[in-house]
């Protein structure tokens, strides 16, 4: 198991200790983890988990359109902005602004499916734990 895999776990641990110099050390050890598989003394910090789900959410898709944590609402809106814009293109005409409305139901749509990915993840590891 490389260090970088190790991180994964360490960084969500209560167990975990932030030192300038070397970077995330396990306190109990004040050493970099060196388990394998898992972890002995692992002990979940929901919170920080919780903060990095939340994190990981507002940084999905382009960023700007959309809710930042509801990815149903981004899905929904995402596809009424597609048909408003599809819509007035066949109806009005095609133009600069009804594109721009179809890119912005479509980055919508596209955000919703990534924070679909990362809420069903942060679901099942969740469920792991419980």
């Amino acid at each position: 198991m490389t260090r970088e895999e190790r991180l994964k776990s360490c960084s969500i641990c209560t167990l975990r200790k932030l030192n300038l110099q070397k970077g995330l050390l396990c306190s109990l050890t004040d050493e970099f983890a060196d388990f394998e598989v898992e972890c002995e003394s692992f002990v979940r910090d929901a919170d920080e988990v919780e903060r990095k789900f939340e994190n990981e959410m507002a940084a999905a898709g382009d960023g700007s359109s959309g809710d930042k944590k509801d990815y149903k609402f981004n899905k929904i809106i995402g596809l009424v902005v597609i048909f408003i814009a599809v819509f007035w293109m066949i109806f009005i005409g095609i133009g600069i602004l009804p594109i721009l409305v179809l890119l912005y139901g479509l980055f919508s749509v596209s955000r919703g499916l990534q924070q679909e990915k990362i809420a069903l993840k942060h679901k099942e590891e969740k469920d792991k734990f419980e």
